[in-house]
């Protein structure tokens, strides 16, 4: 009876840790349907940038810009997204936030030693400021953008 229960249990643990990553490499947003608006997944003050991009979009701003560096398929980069839109709104014009994917965007990703995702890095003036790695609090990213305002 015990190595049934035992089975029994191992079965369900098994069962919950395959249902519970299903979804690993399903894109974090799903795809536009034709003639529905799709609401912004990342709020209407967070801009994308690319390699080809990311000169003009960061480096010549006249504001502090926050960078997350993400992945469509990183949970902890999804998990930080909602955040990431609370401060472009809190920050508004104060603050320019953007994202680049790291998959698609290898130069820039390289360029900055991004190896851990996400990664937030703010930049003042063109120069890289305070970087940060996986899940952080909405504080201390504050916190960072706070004094690049100073």
């Amino acid at each position: 009876m015990k190595e049934a229960i035992i089975v029994f249990l191992f079965a369900l643990v098994v069962g919950a840790f395959i249902n519970g990553f299903s979804n690993v490499g399903a894109p974090a947003t799903p795809e536009p349907q034709p003639g529905i608006e799709q609401p912004s997944s990342s709020g209407a003050s967070v801009s994308d940038t690319s390699d080809t991009g990311f000169d003009n979009d960061v480096l010549t701003s006249t504001s502090p810009v926050l960078v997350d560096f993400y992945s469509n398929t990183c949970a902890p980069c999804r998990q930080m997204a909602p955040v990431v839109d609370k401060l472009a709104t809190e920050y508004g014009d104060k603050v320019k936030v953007v994202r680049l994917d790291v998959d698609t965007n290898p130069s820039v990703t390289a360029r900055f030693n991004v190896a851990t995702i996400p990664t937030f890095i703010v930049f003042k003036n063109g120069e890289r400021g305070e970087s940060f790695t996986g899940l952080v609090p909405k504080e201390i990213l504050s916190s960072a953008i706070n004094k690049s305002l100073q």
